[in-house]
């Protein structure tokens, strides 16, 4: 998987996470994106906009089914128009996609002419990563997105993160501190080093709860002032 399209899963999950605080993380999964398809690069890149937060939709030139009439009735769309819409920061950007060795049919490229003497934006898109740089050379990265790619990058932690950490180190202690009251017996994990282990869990521990304490505290300054 490239680089772009793990970016993209990477969004993805912490986008659905974000939607579904209720949902403990380890229930909701990677979804899994490719472009080895003219229908799974539209997919791919839909979804880019959308973790974005854009608007975005695919348009589709076929003739819709009617049952009255009990048959496909030409959709009235006009011709050539690209695969993909979306609206980025107030501009319509539209992405043509063209897999493998499909090229553009000429009336595709007179609607593509069309719309950028209109202003919008126009992209073919051929594979994910060559969208995915165009859309990082003309809009660049969000900024929390630049902070994911950066492994060196520091953390922000929001309130539900923290006190999600917080139980995992209260379970994390409680663990390390049954193994220590049990010498000589090997935790099947195979740490044998109880007092370090226990030393560094209660040490990570303290340092959420000043940190949890801290957010307690600002937040009750703000709603005295």
């Amino acid at each position: 998987m490239s680089v772009s399209l793990h970016h993209l899963v990477t969004l993805d999950l912490e986008a659905r996470r974000a939607a579904h605080p209720t949902v403990p993380p380890f229930a909701i999964t990677r979804h899994k994106f490719s472009d080895a398809s003219a229908n799974d690069l539209t997919k791919s890149i839909v979804r880019w906009f959308a973790v974005h937060g854009h608007f975005s939709t695919r348009l589709a030139s076929t003739g819709t089914y009617r049952e009255d009439l009990k048959k496909f009735v030409a959709s009235q769309q006009r011709a050539g128009l690209p695969d993909v819409f979306a609206v980025v920061e107030g501009r319509a950007v539209f992405v043509e996609v063209k897999h493998d060795k499909d090229q553009l049919s000429d009336v595709q490229e007179e609607t593509i002419q069309a719309l950028e003497q209109a202003g919008a934006m126009v992209f073919v898109a051929r594979t994910f990563q060559g969208f995915y740089e165009w859309f990082l050379a003309h809009f660049g990265p969000m900024p929390d997105a630049t902070a994911r790619l950066d492994p060196f990058a520091p953390l922000t932690l929001g309130r539900q993160q923290v006190e999600a950490l917080f139980n995992v180190l209260v379970l994390a202690t409680a663990h390390f501190t049954q193994l220590a009251d049990r010498p000589g017996k090997e935790p099947e994990t195979g740490l044998n080093d109880y007092p370090r282990h226990l030393n560094n869990a209660k040490h990570l521990m303290r340092a959420i709860t000043g940190y949890h304490a801290g957010i307690d505290a600002t937040a009750k300054q703000k709603d005295e002032v």
